[in-house]
């Protein structure tokens, strides 16, 4: 087998990973929808409210919006992913431009940057916003 057959291969096989993962979470995102729409903020603090039942209540409705927030995001990396493949720049560091290890794509198949790219992205903006002296 050649070097590009192989890799066309694992391409296939992150592909369907994707297709897969995208499936799973559309699914999940509806139903979150779904439920956020029926779980007023009235039912979930329920009848009788004290200033705990609302900050409960409260705190519950932002973290279905902060998990359907996330889930959002996870979406449009999955559907970037497949929109690489088809272009053929799946794979690629959109930092350095070498291939980024199977290894990492197997564990997470919407990386942009290879390893290297990534460690020094996560230094460059890790404190972004902090001051600094």
């Amino acid at each position: 087998m050649t070097l590009n057959a192989l890799r066309n291969a694992q391409i296939e096989v992150l592909k369907r990973t994707i297709a897969r993962r995208h499936a799973e979470l559309l699914e999940e995102t509806r139903e979150d929808v779904g439920r956020a729409r029926d779980e007023s903020y009235g039912a979930l603090a329920g009848p009788v409210t004290d200033s705990g039942d609302r900050a409960t209540a409260g705190l519950l409705a932002d973290l279905g919006q902060a998990e359907i927030s996330r889930d959002l995001r996870e979406l449009q990396e999955l559907e970037a992913a497949l929109a690489r493949i088809d272009q053929g720049t799946f794979g690629k560091c959109i930092e350095c431009g070498v291939e980024i290890a199977f290894k990492r794509l197997a564990a997470y198949p919407v990386a942009t940057r290879c390893a290297g790219c990534q460690s020094l992205h996560e230094r460059t903006y890790a404190h972004l916003g902090e001051a600094k002296l």
